[in-house]
C-alpha cells in the first residue's frame, strides 16, 4: 500500500519532514544569504546611535534582535548600549569596545 510519503519520494520533491508535506526545504546557502542581507548593519553602525522600531525595522522578538545587534557589533570591534522599549530599541554605539578576548595572548 502506498502512502503519501511514498508518493512524495517518487515525485522527487524534498520536504521538511516525513510528516509535513506542505513546505519544501530551502537550500541552506539561500538561508545564510538571506540572514546576512536582512539588515543594513554597516549603515547602522556607522552612526553614533540609531533607533530600530519594532515591526518596521525588525519582526523578531526584542531579545533576539538585541543579541543580533551585540553579535554584529562584536564582529566589527564595537560596543553597544541597548535600551529597549515596547516600541523598539535605542542603540548607542561605542567606537572603542572593551576587548574580552585577545587571540594573540597565550
Amino acid at each position: 500500500m502506498r502512502t503519501v510519503i511514498d508518493a512524495v519520494r517518487i515525485s522527487g520533491v524534498r520536504y521538511n519532514s516525513p510528516r509535513s508535506t506542505e513546505r519544501p526545504i530551502m537550500k541552506s546557502a539561500t538561508l545564510r544569504f538571506a540572514a546576512r542581507t536582512r539588515y543594513d548593519w554597516d549603515e547602522w553602525f556607522s552612526k553614533d546611535h540609531f533607533i530600530l522600531v519594532y515591526r518596521v525595522h525588525y519582526y523578531c522578538g526584542h531579545g533576539s534582535m538585541e543579541q543580533q545587534i551585540r553579535n554584529q557589533a562584536s564582529r566589527r570591534g564595537l560596543g553597544v548600549n541597548i535600551t529597549a522599549s515596547d516600541k523598539g530599541l535605542f542603540v548607542a554605539v561605542k567606537k572603542e569596545a572593551r576587548k574580552h578576548y585577545d587571540p594573540d595572548r597565550n
